[in-house]
């Protein structure tokens, strides 16, 4: 089964928001590979999807790939998410078409 884990490192600033199978190895090699401590904020089940509607939501806070800055607002869904609280971002993800303008007009491309 897989979960979209919320790990939180780079001295209690940053929060990486993934997905895995397997949680255990996924938090050692994370781990491993970081120069500060990494601490596990929870996990919720989800796939790839979830995984997408976190970053798609939360994307003023990303500060690297899947890593983001971790302030109140972000820290407050995550916990809602964990407490099983029904979060915006936790909704399955679609590229439709409201979207998609969305973007367009985030970026100044307008809507065509």
């Amino acid at each position: 089964m897989s979960v979209v884990y919320f790990l939180l490192a780079g001295g209690l600033v940053l929060v990486k928001i993934g997905t895995t199978r397997n949680l255990r190895y996924r938090i050692d090699a994370l781990t491993s590979a970081n120069a500060s401590p990494v601490r596990l904020l929870g996990h919720i089940p989800g796939d790839r999807r979830v995984e997408a509607a976190w970053h798609s939501e939360w994307w003023r806070y990303r500060k690297h790939g899947e890593w983001f800055a971790y302030e109140q607002p972000l820290e407050a869904a995550i916990r809602a998410a964990l407490a099983g609280e029904a979060a915006p971002a936790t909704r399955t993800y679609t590229r439709e078409p409201w979207t998609q303008a969305r973007l367009r007009a985030l970026i100044g491309l307008g809507t065509s």
